[in-house]
């Protein structure tokens, strides 16, 4: 990739695809832990999709709440991309999901009767290296 030019990619949507919300505790204290529990990418010729789930309190032992929320990031390229699609990595699209889980996370948590979660800058790269060790220490079935 030269990368004096632009990548010639475009994000074409991301949105929503799932969510779970449950209040468990109204009175226990705020804890929470960002964790991604899927991430999975699909590239359909000039287009690449990317789906995410997001775990607000993952690994919390008895959580004040449930907040579960899955992202689809849909990118296209133009006629001649300066990045391939295996130069695009996952911590690209989950970069790019991130605003929405905050707007999401904050906007949800404000309507439920616990304090609400306003999640701090988030290292994408973290997140998909503890989820890859994750998928590595999984027992297989």
């Amino acid at each position: 990739m030269d990368t004096s030019k632009q990548p010639g990619i475009a994000i074409e949507k991301i949105n929503l695809l799932a969510c779970n919300a449950q209040v468990r505790d109204a009175n226990a204290e705020l804890r929470y832990a960002m964790g991604l529990t899927n991430l999975s990418r699909k590239e359909e010729g000039t287009h690449l999709i990317v789906v995410a789930t997001f775990d607000m309190m993952h690994g919390i032992k008895n959580p004040p709440c449930n907040l579960l929320c899955s992202f689809l990031a849909e990118y296209s390229q133009d006629e001649t991309p300066n990045m391939t699609w295996a130069e695009f990595t996952d911590v690209m699209a989950v970069t790019h999901m991130i605003p929405y889980v905050r707007e999401f996370v904050s906007s949800v948590t404000l309507r439920m009767p616990i304090r609400e979660l306003i999640l701090p800058p988030v290292n994408a790269h973290v997140l998909i290296n503890s989820y890859k060790a994750e998928q590595e220490n999984k027992p297989q079935a």
